[in-house]
């Protein structure tokens, strides 16, 4: 609410508060049709942590993936992001957002 009051409503940014997914496995069907008409954006959020990862792959995943992605996210799901390969929090979702950006 208070990004929404200090926003200018003539500036090239949008918030989205609501369901972002449909599934752990797909984008709800109204965010994938903003992102298309979008194109290239940049993401900036405060993520809570059970869509973390599912919300940041898929997007990196996207034909038109963010151009960044800037996101405050709980500690154990930035040290699965960051993790290094062998190490116990490396995952398919430290390959996938690595091989992005």
């Amino acid at each position: 609410a208070i990004a929404r009051e200090r926003i200018d409503a003539r500036a090239p940014w949008r918030v989205i508060e609501g369901d972002v997914l449909a599934a752990k496995s797909r984008l709800a069907s109204a965010l994938e049709a903003e992102l298309d008409a979008w194109g290239r954006f940049d993401l900036v959020a405060n993520l809570p942590y059970a869509i973390t990862t599912p919300l940041l792959v898929l997007l990196a995943g996207r034909a038109a993936p963010p151009r960044r992605m800037t996101a405050l996210v709980q500690l154990e799901a930035a040290e699965r992001l960051c993790a290094e390969p062998g190490s116990k929090a490396f995952g398919a979702a430290t390959v996938r957002l690595g091989a992005r950006y």
